[in-house]
């Protein structure tokens, strides 16, 4: 009976940081819910629409595409990694490889920066936690090269993109606003 009794000890011990961790990604990755379906649209003219998956260099991402304007069409490949960094597939046209960018790293606190990749990669951008809250992060975006352009990315837990979208459809619940 003692043994029976240490054993189960043992076993909750060591399960139970697992299933904390479980619980923390999840919490993490909910900030962009990455499923086939999911969408977030203005309009007919400007929506994002999760398509599909793609294997890259052995990796599982997500084929997001995007329609701003009705004219501008564009797709991104996305992939939440075990750090609940979001990471983004980058093909280069001018060399036959693939870059890996960090847009957000959403267990980061408010004051927090980081690169979106090397140094010497002219897509690196400087990125900022600007704000976090219980359910929201907002990161700012700032190029290296001392150019003005700035843009910021906002995620709500449970919707992701946060915009001015109308109509969400998220892991089979639809929202409108």
């Amino acid at each position: 009976m003692r043994n029976l009794l240490i054993n189960l000890i043992l076993l909750i011990g060591i399960l139970h940081p697992c299933c904390k961790n479980e619980t923390l990604r999840e919490n993490y990755t909910a900030y962009l819910p990455l499923k086939v379906g999911n969408y977030w649209k203005i309009n007919e003219k400007n929506y994002i629409n999760v398509i599909g998956k793609k294997k890259i260099e052995g990796k599982e991402f997500y084929i997001v595409f995007a329609r701003i304007g009705g004219d501008v069409r564009n797709t991104t490949y996305y992939r939440i990694d075990e750090n609940l960094d979001l990471i983004q597939a980058e093909f280069r046209k001018l060399t036959p490889t693939v870059v890996f960018l960090t847009k957000a790293k959403f267990n980061a606190q408010k004051g927090d920066v980081f690169y979106t990749s090397s140094m010497g990669d002219p897509a690196n951008r400087l990125v900022e936690v600007i704000e976090k809250t219980e359910d929201r992060i907002k990161f700012k975006y700032s190029l290296l090269n001392g150019d003005s352009l700035i843009y910021y990315e906002e995620y709500k837990k449970g919707i992701g993109f946060v915009n001015n979208y109308k109509d969400i459809y998220i892991n089979g619940s639809s929202y409108k606003f």
